[in-house]
C-alpha cells in the first residue's frame, strides 16, 4: 500500500483527493496534515511514498514547504505532487521547478482530479519520472481519456 500525505489548510480538499484516490484504487492510504509545520514535525516519524502539496493553504505558502523539504538531503527522492492553480503553475515553472515530479490542476471538475490523479500516479508506481529541466508535467494541460 503507497502512504500519501496530503498537506493543505482546507480539510475540504483534502476530503475531494482523498475521495478521487479511492475511486482509483483502495492501494492508497491517504493521511492529511494542515500546514508545513505540522507536516516537519511529523516527517522524522513518518515518511510517505508520495506528499502531495497545495501551494495555497493558509498556514504556511506551499512552495516554502516544498523548498524547505527539498533542502533537506534526506528528502532528495521523496515524490512532490503541487496541487495549485494553472496560473500559480506557470508562475512557479517559469522558476525552479526542476525538483517538482508532477502539478496537478486546483480547482477542477472531480473526475478531471481523478483522471489527472490516475494518469500522475501510474507514472509514479511505474518509477517512469522523466528527469531534467522537464521533469515537471503539468496535466492539466493533457488530453486524458478514461
Amino acid at each position: 500500500m503507497k502512504r500519501i500525505l496530503f498537506v493543505n489548510g482546507q480539510p475540504e480538499e483534502y476530503l475531494q483527493v482523498k475521495a478521487a484516490l479511492h475511486r482509483i484504487s483502495d492501494d492508497y492510504s491517504v493521511s492529511y496534515v494542515a500546514s508545513g509545520d505540522h507536516l516537519f514535525n511529523l516527517l522524522p516519524y513518518f515518511t510517505p511514498d508520495l506528499l502531495f502539496i497545495d501551494t495555497c493553504y493558509e498556514h504556511q505558502h506551499g512552495t516554502n514547504c516544498f523548498h524547505k523539504i527539498r533542502a533537506i538531503r534526506k528528502f532528495d527522492s521523496l515524490p512532490i505532487f503541487l496541487y495549485c492553480p494553472e496560473s500559480q503553475w506557470k508562475l512557479i515553472k517559469d522558476g525552479d521547478s526542476s525538483s517538482i515530479n508532477y502539478h496537478v490542476n486546483k480547482h477542477e471538475s472531480p473526475e478531471k482530479l481523478r483522471l489527472s490523479l490516475q494518469f500522475a500516479l501510474k507514472r509514479f508506481l511505474e518509477k517512469d519520472l522523466v528527469t531534467g529541466e522537464n521533469e515537471a508535467q503539468s496535466l492539466s494541460s493533457m488530453q486524458l481519456v478514461s
